[in-house]
């Protein structure tokens, strides 16, 4: 319901049964666990699920890069249409560290784009497999962390 906390904390091997199902087609159980496992081994990024009471909602990702961070997103496709990504997002960004922080976001994926204009990323081009760069620069992300007042570790946020 509304009002309802949602909170991001760090990703587990546990939570592969409930990320293997959004694939399409649906992930066989062990590869989730071997993508998880190679993404948690990954000293440059940091990986997270979304939780709304006890239903895991999504998950997000920083990756670390030499003067700039990317953050990803992703909503389980039953929990769209919430403010989920939003959510994730804000959450990533008061994580970020850097002045500078992209996400890569595909042209089809318009919810997407919805969310990284509302929170003040600007498209600067495209990378090489042809996702839109989006880019927040400081100033911007100053803007977006005022949006929730957003525990300095990784806390609940509300919706």
């Amino acid at each position: 319901g509304e009002g309802r906390l949602m909170r991001l904390r760090q990703m587990t091997l546990n939570d592969a049964a409930a990320y293997r199902l959004w694939g399409e087609p649906e992930t066989p159980h062990m590869t989730q666990v071997a993508l998880m496992r190679k993404q948690l081994a990954d000293r440059d990024e940091r990986a997270f699920t979304a939780v709304d009471g006890r239903s895991i909602v999504g998950h997000g990702r920083i990756r670390w890069f030499d003067g700039y961070e990317e953050i990803g997103w992703f909503v389980a496709p039953s929990a769209r249409g919430h403010g989920y990504g939003t959510s994730i997002a804000l959450c990533l960004i008061t994580l970020c560290r850097s002045e500078h922080v992209v996400a890569l976001v595909s042209p089809m994926n318009q919810p997407s784009w919805r969310i990284a204009k509302r929170l003040g990323f600007q498209p600067c081009g495209f990378d090489g497999l042809g996702h839109i760069v989006w880019h927040l620069d400081a100033r911007e992300m100053r803007n977006a962390r005022s949006l929730f007042a957003v525990p300095s570790d990784v806390g609940a946020v509300a919706r």
